[in-house]
């Protein structure tokens, strides 16, 4: 092998995301290794076999929808759906799916790459509930902190009432006993 091949070879095997080459039959032409671990499924095992059923009925249906809508104008769309791993776990994937077209327009291939946003998600949702939570707290200190404002407008006004009313008292005084 020459460099670039190597160099290829090396970033294709190296990937972390999950990459798959199907025909339009569903059948696989080709599989990363980080592919194969997911799903637990040697290449030599998986090639030349139907994707179907290493996938959910769900996703299934979805990525049928997806490819039905795929055209040569348009022939990308990226989504996220939940998947499966070989082991049991489910996980998120942000994918992307690209139609390959012969000259006649019609397709002859299909590429997903599926990128792992588990933990991304993960951290979306806990920084959600914090946010809940936080506004939630926030309506709670309203109430209280309003009513502080209203004490301390009615301590304010008592206050001033209080300057005024004895003003006028030393006014009075100071009236009714004038110096001599």
């Amino acid at each position: 092998m020459n460099k670039i091949e190597l160099q290829y070879k090396a970033v294709v095997e190296d990937q972390t995301d999950l990459i798959c080459r199907f025909r339009p039959d569903f059948t696989i032409t080709f599989v990363n290794p980080a592919f194969s671990r997911y799903y637990q499924i040697p290449p030599d095992q998986i090639l030349d076999k139907s994707l179907l059923p290493i996938i959910s009925p769900g996703e299934q249906k979805r990525l049928r929808e997806i490819l039905d809508n795929l055209t040569v104008k348009h022939p990308v769309k990226t989504f996220e759906h939940e998947s499966y791993s070989g082991k049991g776990g489910m996980y998120s994937y942000h994918s992307t799916v690209r139609a390959i077209y012969n000259t006649a327009g019609e397709p002859i291939e299909f590429q997903i790459s599926s990128r792992d946003i588990t933990e991304l998600q993960q951290y979306y949702q806990k920084s959600q509930n914090l946010l809940e939570e936080l506004q939630l707290h926030h309506k709670e200190l309203e109430t209280p902190n309003e009513e502080l404002r209203m004490l301390r407008q009615q301590a304010e006004l008592s206050e001033r009432n209080t300057l005024i009313s004895m003003i006028m008292l030393l006014q009075a005084t100071s009236h009714s006993h004038p110096r001599a």
